[in-house]
């Protein structure tokens, strides 16, 4: 995140800008750790908007591939959260 990126964001409506910022700053806080073995292409890292709500979607990887495919992927809905350094925060669905 640069300075001149705002933490907030504008959540009502779709915007590719909001997309995109929402995007990095997921594949920044999910995927940029020591801990995790693939990059948010790999995990096939979906930013989406959908009947008013923001979600983030990714596969997985670190669940067994013996597993259904529905059952690896996971779904968050994006909130704003202004007083995190991301300005958002995920909730499980």
């Amino acid at each position: 995140m640069t300075a001149s990126e705002p933490t907030s964001f504008d959540l009502t409506r779709f915007s590719e800008v909001v997309r995109r910022r929402l995007y990095d700053r997921i594949a920044e806080a999910e995927f940029d750790r020591p801990d995790m073995r693939c990059t948010p292409d790999q995990a096939h890292l979906q930013v989406v908007y959908f009947a008013g709500r923001w979600f983030a979607l990714w596969v997985d990887l670190e669940e067994p591939e013996a597993l259904p495919d529905l059952l690896r992927v996971k779904i968050m809905r994006i909130g704003a959260q202004p007083s995190d350094p991301r300005g958002l925060e995920l909730h499980e669905v």
